[in-house]
């Protein structure tokens, strides 16, 4: 007995092997999947988090690093010290 041979139709375009989704045509010929020219919208949309998360969150963390590394009393301009601190 032989097993029934399938038909690749519409349902079948993009099949399961092994358990792993197997990549469709369309994105094996272009060579990615992903593309600012088509996610654009999006892209802008979630902009303004990471602007406000850089100003916000990371600016101040680096600065205090840095600042840790100086003798600074808030007047005048920092004199790094280094490790000496």
């Amino acid at each position: 007995m032989s097993a029934p041979i399938r038909e690749k139709t519409a349902t079948t375009a993009n099949p399961v092997v092994g358990g792993t989704p197997t990549a469709s045509i369309s994105t094996a010929a272009t060579g990615h999947r992903f593309s600012l020219r088509r996610f654009w919208p999006q892209y802008v949309a979630i902009a303004p988090f990471y602007v406000l998360f850089l100003v916000f969150g990371l600016f101040p963390i680096v600065f205090s690093i840095v600042l840790s590394f100086t003798d600074w009393d808030g007047v005048g301009s920092p004199a790094f010290v280094g490790l000496a601190q």
